[in-house]
């Protein structure tokens, strides 16, 4: 190089660098633009002409043929174009580089599971535990993407042409897989470099870590490793786990660590470990809660009428808010804020009752501080009335070159920090601030006074604003693909287990999955928009294993119909579209309710924000949550036999009749009641009764053949009961009444 060019390279960098940005920033920037690039190249030649580099913020793709002669560990200052370049972030149309150190120290790999394969880790080097080739055998072909699994769910490794690993055998047992996580449209994928990459691991966690046994003081770990092995914990109140490790099992594969003296409500990271010999595996670090001291009160609100007779047990009644009066209810909760009060609100039209805003501004004249994140795209126009010392802030403006789109939460926290537990209040569910959600549209609030659930709230909603404090950091604020799986997920509040998942980093609808595959007897949905064929194909499903299943569906304009013709073809008239000429508004809830019917089997409600879509699982803000409660369960299907009947359908007491196969007569019933069916030898199946509550209740057969069983029911009282049927591993449910 003459020495004029190269004063022309040092004086390019020079001034480059006087404002050069992080690689988070840059990430941040839109795509098009001039930046100057530091950091240490985590690949060499493996990759082509593609280096990616990290500066210990972030990571990115590097592209030209000036990187051919960069190795992995070198540290260099490039100044490029970023570019989207099929959904990637890349720096390309080089116009310079320099290699200012060699043989650099490079990060260490971040663990993680499938679902962190995500924009946050775009460009950085990652690790799996627990990694299987799904069963490929033979040698690895260069322009190849495998799917692997890694804890039983998939992922893509993808080898290129020329790859030091093209013609090497594919692992047949269980290995770990280092590589750069990368992205192509969307599709997620890690990119191994060498050989050494792919690491045999004899000794693994095969399942786990979860949490049990919440106390306000501590909790359990337990994992399963695939053989003996003794078993620890690594734990702090921040992600570096600065207090120490915790000896847990020993010589066994089901483990249990046990961590006591903690702090109630408080977050701790954690880190399960198993050691066997010379093997240690790790999991990923896990966010986990005490339990709060406060009251764990639930209580549900709906909008709409519900159908009280319904109530199970009798007193168990839904609270239907009349008319008008739900913004007078949120006010109340409100107008407890003492502190601090976050909201998270995708929508505060104009035309919203004027308490909620006057209650907020309230709220500040009493010298709370107020914290406000709402919608780019939304006018969210009612913002212009409250007061000045509300801080707000708006979400990212979706554009065409990422795949970012709504901040959509609808939530409220009030006081997670306060000094006394039964001052934080979460307010969350699926509705609006404006006139129409809060009066006409079908919507439920859920309101918890639990401090530790307030806390986890406050965490997600820290990340969107970017930092701790009363004003919002925009360069370090996370929404949509670039939040973490930072929170916790169970808390027990008031007994109840109860669920927390945010999206886009929680892969919220796999947990949805989860739940509705926990189903015995009953399901019922109503949403907004229904999507997602994984979930439709998990309800067919139950239904065709002999569940009781029924849904309603405000509408199908949509591109993708897919999930509802299936369903439809499989429900029948147990899914129904939204009737906007006998129904008020429109169908805004997103929830689901599973086994109601059977509180000996896990009762739960799903609700939230969370439209069942892919979109409000891969790109928008969202919040879900799972209750565990036979009493919360009902309260939400008397709200949901309402709409449902209201729309025309019929549930009545027949409705868990739930196998064309069985018949249950006569029902109503006073002496006796005979289980008959025409398809199915019977008589070799385990029948039984139980009431509404689950209480087991003996009755003896009085004239039994193959396929007709006649059951003696004079010494039951008046009321609804269960018939119960065991047939291999399959239970069917039939509802009747004794008169």
């Amino acid at each position: 190089m003459n020495k004029g060019l190269l004063l022309l390279t040092i004086l390019i960098l020079f001034f480059s660098n006087i404002n050069a940005k992080t690689i988070w920033e840059i990430r941040k920037d839109v795509p098009g633009l001039v930046q100057t690039v530091n950091g240490i190249a985590l690949n060499g030649s493996e990759l082509g002409n593609v280096r990616y580099v990290w500066d210990g913020t972030a990571g990115i793709c590097v592209y030209g043929t000036q990187m051919s002669s960069v190795n992995k560990g070198d540290s260099i200052s490039v100044v490029g174009t970023t570019v989207d370049y099929n959904n990637l972030l890349e720096l390309s149309t080089l116009t310079a580089n320099t290699i200012l150190a060699t043989n650099k120290t490079l990060p260490k790999p971040e663990l993680v599971e499938n679902y962190q394969l995500a924009e946050y880790n775009e460009g950085s080097l990652v690790k799996m535990y627990n990694v299987s080739f799904n069963g490929a055998t033979g040698n690895f072909v260069g322009n190849t993407t495998y799917t692997i699994f890694c804890n039983g769910l998939p992922a893509s490794f993808f080898i290129r042409t020329s790859h030091p690993l093209v013609g090497q055998p594919i692992p047949l047992g269980i290995v770990s897989v280092t590589g750069i996580c990368s992205q192509y449209n969307s599709n997620y994928l890690i990119l191994p470099r060498t050989i050494s990459d792919i690491i045999s691991t004899p000794f693994y966690i095969s399942q786990g870590p979860s949490i049990q046994n919440i106390v306000s003081s501590g909790f359990q770990i337990a994992f399963t490793t695939n053989s003996i092995g003794n078993s620890f914990v690594r734990y702090g109140l921040t992600s570096a786990l600065t207090s120490g490790i915790i000896i847990g099992s020993t010589a066994a594969t089901n483990h249990t660590v046990t961590l006591t003296s903690l702090q109630a409500a408080s977050r701790y990271y954690v880190q399960a470990f198993a050691v066997s010999g010379t093997d240690t595996t790790f999991s990923v670090i896990k966010s986990y809660f005490t339990k709060s001291t406060s009251s764990g009160n639930v209580r549900v609100w709906f909008n709409r009428p519900v159908d009280i007779t319904k109530a199970n047990p009798s007193n168990n009644i839904a609270t239907h808010v009349p008319y008008s009066t739900m913004d007078d209810s949120i006010c109340s909760i409100i107008n407890i804020a003492q502190s601090t009060l976050d909201i998270a609100m995708y929508n505060f039209s104009t035309g919203v009752p004027t308490s909620i805003i006057n209650a907020i501004n309230a709220a500040i004249s009493r010298g709370v501080i107020v914290r406000y994140i709402y919608d780019y795209g939304m006018p969210n126009s009612a913002l212009s009335s409250l007061s000045a010392s509300v801080n707000k802030i708006f979400s990212p403006a979706p554009a065409s070159t990422n795949d970012y789109n709504i901040m959509h939460n609808k939530f409220l926290i009030i006081d997670a920090n306060a000094t006394s537990s039964s001052q934080p209040f979460l307010i969350a569910g699926s509705t609006n601030f404006s006139t129409d959600q809060l009066n006409n549209d079908a919507n439920n609030v859920i309101v918890i006074q639990d401090q530790a659930i307030a806390k986890n709230y406050q965490i997600e909603f820290n990340e969107m604003w970017g930092s701790t404090t009363t004003t919002a950091d925009l360069l370090q604020s996370r929404f949509g693909y670039y939040k973490r799986d930072n929170t916790a997920h169970e808390f027990v509040i008031g007994g109840k287990r109860i669920e927390v998942y945010f999206s886009p980093s929680d892969n919220t609808s796999e947990h949805i999955n989860t739940v509705l595959k926990t189903a015995n007897t009953d399901l019922y949905f109503a949403n907004l928009i229904f999507t997602d064929t994984n979930l439709s194909q998990t309800i067919i499903a139950k239904k065709l294993s002999g569940l009781f299943v029924a849904g309603l569906i405000n509408d199908t304009a949509y591109s993708d119909h897919t999930a509802f013709n299936t369903m439809k073809a499989a429900l029948g008239s147990f899914l129904q579209l939204y009737n906007y000429s006998v129904q008020a508004g429109i169908l805004h809830h997103k929830y689901c309710i599973v086994d109601q019917g059977n509180p000996s089997s896990d009762p739960a409600v799903i609700s939230g924000s969370h439209n069942w879509t892919i979109s409000a699982n891969t790109i928008n803000d969202e919040n879900l949550l799972v209750i565990h409660d036979a009493a919360i369960a009902n309260q939400f299907y008397q709200e949901f036999i309402s709409r449902f009947n209201e729309n025309g359908g019929a549930l009545a007491i027949n409705e868990l009749v739930n196998d064309s196969h069985l018949i249950l007569f006569p029902n109503p019933a006073n002496n006796f009641i005979t289980l008959k069916s025409d398809f199915l030898q019977i008589d070799q199946a385990s029948s039984y009764i139980t009431d509404l509550l689950g209480k087991y209740i003996a009755c003896k057969v009085l004239y039994p053949s193959a396929n007709e069983l006649t059951f003696g029911i004079d010494g039951l009282v008046v009321g609804i009961y269960n018939f119960h049927i065991k047939l291999g591993d399959h239970v069917i449910t039939k509802r009747f009444v004794k008169l």
